[in-house]
């Protein structure tokens, strides 16, 4: 059985489209044809990856529950905090986009995960409007 999110519905013809997209410093900057714009942090757009293999990774990653557990007889936190690599002092960048038929890009990232089709809509649901 298939499950169809509102952002991977076909789009109809008065859904609001990219009209302009911009850089601005770790951001993806883009103005809609119904005059909104919209600031995207790099790092949270390609965290939110819509490939298979994304989903799965952070669907995994996430933490189970807030409960402790047993191993030989101790009591272990589920969660313990981490330290990110040092890799990720360098800003990820976006490196292009490609349209995808008339509804989705194609988002390059300058590292990292460069699969996903980013519905015009799913680009939306993310968030980030500045301005009308």
């Amino acid at each position: 059985m298939t499950s169809t999110t509102e952002a991977d519905r076909e789009p109809e013809a008065d859904d609001p489209v990219p009209t302009e997209l911009g850089r601005d410093g770790t951001a993806l900057l883009i103005r809609w044809s119904d005059g909104r714009q919209q600031r995207l942090e790099t790092e949270t757009l390609q965290r939110q990856c819509p490939c298979a293999t994304c989903r799965e990774r952070y669907r995994d990653a996430e933490p189970a529950s807030a409960d402790s557990s047993h191993a030989g007889g101790k009591r272990i936190e589920a969660t313990l905090p981490i330290l990110p690599l040092a890799s990720t002092a360098a800003p990820l960048r976006v490196e292009r986009m490609e349209p995808v038929g008339n509804y989705a890009y194609a988002i390059r990232y300058d590292r990292g995960c460069n699969k996903g089709i980013y519905t015009f809509r799913y680009l939306r649901e993310l968030g980030g409007f500045t301005s009308r």
